[in-house]
């Protein structure tokens, strides 16, 4: 009788690379320390090397060092979580202001210089890391697996945020929107607090509170968001019938002086971006924008993006 023959489980095979690893880590870092030449008398004196300052030194600083290279790598899952994001329409369409992509060809130098100091260092390094330092693109971990894995190395704001993004992409708003509400405001840069009430307000405008999108999309652009923020606050403004609110959107967009090229892609993204949050234009709502936008060439992109 033939056995049964299950696949290994991921996290299995994650763990003992990990494993594999540490140990050859470990191993170099205690050829180093054997090689060693500097006698200890030359580092402390006879005092401290007996009352045990040294060995607690030594642990200060191991930790630090552990710690420096969990922020790296933290930071290195993030860009590869924003890499992968940039490939994904969804993603494109979430894309923000605070977390610009380091392009792939920067980002693997980075990885594999990170790998190579940590196994130096008798660092272990993390798995889903080592997984995007080998293997092509398409090979990668989806962007919500590797903000996650960014976040369970090393918590901060913009992992939060890149992680919520991931979140929205993958169609799951509800955790986004809790993840983002745990965000304080005073943590967060300029850029950081534009891209938070920016999702939070897409999250808004996919449940149909119109208004209450309107106000986060108004409240992320004094904070510096992008152009389709304000071309976003333009149309629900109109929708909802503020003028008032419309015209300030219209002035920021005026400020900006885009070319008629760049304003039909961002009305061609917003288009996009409203169909997949469910909510794609209305012939009456389309056709009073057009009334309102007066640059030439804007009607065809309008109908396009709807």
């Amino acid at each position: 009788m033939t056995p049964d023959l299950c696949p290994p489980r991921p996290d299995h095979d994650k763990r003992s690379l990990q494993e594999i690893l540490q140990r050859l880590a470990e191993r170099a870092f205690a050829e180093r320390l054997a090689k060693s030449t500097t006698p200890l008398a030359a580092v402390e004196g006879p005092g401290d090397l007996a009352s045990g300052v040294r060995p607690r030194l030594r642990i200060e600083l191991r930790r630090e060092l552990e710690l420096a290279h969990l922020r790296e790598q933290a930071e290195l899952l993030r860009g590869a979580a924003v890499l992968g994001l940039a490939e994904s329409l969804e993603g494109r369409l979430l894309a923000g202001t605070s977390e610009p992509s380091l392009g792939q060809e920067a980002w693997m130098r980075r990885c594999a210089e990170e790998i190579d100091a940590a196994l130096f260092d008798a660092v272990r390094v993390e798995g889903d890391l080592i997984v995007c330092g080998l293997l092509a693109r398409t090979g990668w971990p989806r962007p919500e697996a590797l903000s996650a894995a960014a976040g369970s190395l090393h918590d901060s704001p913009a992992t939060r945020l890149v992680h919520a993004r991931a979140l929205c992409a993958a169609g799951r708003w509800d955790e986004a929107r809790l993840l983002l509400e745990t965000l304080e405001p005073a943590t967060l840069s300029e850029p950081e607090r534009a891209d938070q009430r920016e999702l939070s307000g897409l999250d808004d405008e996919r449940n149909g509170n119109s208004a209450g999108a309107l106000a986060l999309y108004e409240r992320a652009a004094a904070c510096g968001g992008g152009a389709l923020v304000d071309v976003a606050a333009f149309a629900l403004a109109l929708e909802l019938g503020r003028e008032d609110r419309a015209d300030w959107a219209r002035e920021r967009l005026e400020s900006r002086h885009l070319s008629v090229a760049r304003r039909r892609r961002l009305m061609s993204e917003l288009g996009q971006r409203r169909s997949f949050l469910g909510r794609p234009w209305s012939a009456e709502n389309r056709a009073r924008l057009e009334r309102r936008l007066e640059a030439p060439g804007l009607r065809r992109a309008i109908g396009e993006a709807s």
